[in-house]
């Protein structure tokens, strides 16, 4: 399960960073944090989300249904506490802060179900 999630980890920590520097274009160099407080808010809702795909990837019972509800409320509570401490702990422009949270959050999603479908398909053909 480790080594499946700490794969997942990498896939997204490059889809962060990506979705950040691009967020960094769009702005001025005084709202770069917000960029960036949001995108690692969203980051941690990915991480925290995933672990329950990554156990389910390694269950010899699969319940995918489950994992993938389990997975959507851990990602979407972390989420919004990361996001909202970032919103707390700076003086952030709040618009900027929620913009790059809403884009890294649907970029993210869109690697961990790729991700998800991926090892999912691996696991099924090695069984």
């Amino acid at each position: 399960m480790i080594r499946i999630w700490l794969g997942f980890i990498g896939w997204s920590a490059l889809a962060a960073t990506g979705v950040g520097f691009a967020g960094q274009s769009w702005v001025g160099a005084e709202e770069v944090g917000a960029i960036w407080m949001g995108t690692v808010a969203s980051f941690v809702g990915a991480i925290a989300g995933s672990l329950p795909l990554a156990a389910e990837l390694s269950s010899p019972t699969p319940k995918p249904v489950a994992a993938i509800g389990k997975a959507t409320g851990l990602r979407l509570l972390a989420t919004l506490g990361a996001g909202l401490i970032a919103a707390l702990a700076g003086n952030w422009d709040r618009r900027v802060l929620l913009g790059s949270l809403a884009a890294s959050y649907l970029a993210l999603l869109a690697v961990e179900t790729g991700w998800f479908l991926k090892q999912a398909r691996k696991e099924r053909s090695t069984s």
